[in-house]
């Protein structure tokens, strides 16, 4: 009787053994425990629009503090915005850290003026401060102009494996475009475990740098490293960019993907949710089908404005230049009293 008592008893602590393992840390199992809210502000957008991305984390029903990781993709297939914003006051472990984002030249060296048309460099640095285990780390980098216009069509990106407790750096460079609106610029960092779209999660929240582009040399402003998207009134999170310009600088008709990841207290979650890029003849500047004198007002009343400027408005710069002149009034009297 002994003999078949000790097996059975051992069989029920190790049962409860695991049981109190599994209620410890519920976010090891399969099911996901975090509730992620993804919303966009439209579900269509035009031309150089400003598209928002919003939403809150919920635990059981209720909202909680995290770090939501943003991967915005393209009809294209490239990863047109990368973000990692707090919601609410997320802490931080920092198991791996985000230790500076740079504005710099080409060896490194901190700069904080550019000139359009020519190149701008920034250099990230993150740390390990894992001291037993190698981690897989994607370090992702997104520059907005002064409109938040994501400047190249796809984010730059370093994917590798870092050392334990040891230190990478990375230095993508950045060609700035004639259509790129002058004045301040930023360069936001992130780390993931992976790309949102695959599952992974951020490290830790962003950081940013500001940078000044300008069209001849001029002042540089300083660099700020901090971060921004959190809604202050509630534990949401928020991300803001405007389309780019045309199809070659990532912004093609069709549906595009958010892809947002995000933990809280030591739980995972996820959501997809998409938006469209409507398609549009490029002198419909108020998107009713119909180009006629209202386009045209809209064009000519911006005429001579340029990108800093406070009456500055993205969406009637037909022929991006960063300012409004006479071809882009020719853009839109050239297409006059069409329909589609």
């Amino acid at each position: 009787m002994r003999k078949i008592l000790i097996p059975i008893l051992t069989i029920i602590l190790l049962n409860a053994t695991l049981s109190i393992f599994y209620l410890s840390i519920p976010h090891a199992l399969s099911v996901e425990w975090l509730d992620v809210i993804a919303r966009t502000d439209k579900t269509s957008y035009t031309y150089r629009n400003l598209v928002t991305i919003y939403g809150e984390l919920q635990l059981m029903g209720n909202p909680v503090s995290g770090i939501a990781g943003v991967e915005v993709v393209n009809p294209n297939n490239q990863t047109l915005v990368t973000r990692a914003v707090p919601a609410g006051s997320p802490t931080l472990t920092n198991i791996i850290e985000i230790v500076s984002v740079t504005p710099c030249d080409i060896y490194g060296n901190p700069k904080y003026t550019f000139i359009r048309g020519k190149s701008a460099h920034v250099k990230v640095v993150i740390k390990s401060n894992d001291l037993l285990a190698e981690r897989h780390v994607i370090i992702t980098v997104v520059a907005y102009d002064n409109d938040s216009t994501p400047i190249l069509p796809s984010v730059k990106f370093l994917e590798t494996d870092i050392l334990p407790n040891s230190t990478i750096e990375y230095k993508p460079e950045f060609p700035l475009y004639t259509w790129i609106s002058t004045g301040n610029a930023k360069f936001y960092a992130c780390v993931f475990s992976d790309w949102p779209r695959k599952g992974g999660i951020p490290y830790t929240v962003e950081k940013y740098a500001n940078f000044l582009i300008t069209t001849s040399g001029g002042a540089a402003t300083l660099s700020i490293n901090s971060t921004e998207g959190k809604l202050e009134e509630s534990n949401g999170y928020y991300v803001k960019f405007r389309l780019p310009p045309d199809e070659i600088s990532g912004a093609p008709f069709g549906n595009y993907t958010v892809h947002v990841r995000a933990n809280s207290q030591g739980y995972t979650g996820g959501r997809t949710i998409t938006f469209t890029r409507a398609h549009q003849i490029l002198a419909d500047v108020n998107y009713d089908h119909n180009i006629d004198i209202i386009d045209v007002v809209l064009v000519t009343s911006k005429y001579g404005s340029k990108s800093g400027d406070l009456n500055w408005t993205p969406e009637v710069d037909l022929q991006p230049s960063g300012k409004i002149d006479i071809s882009d009034v020719v853009v839109v009297t050239s297409k006059y009293g069409q329909k589609y």
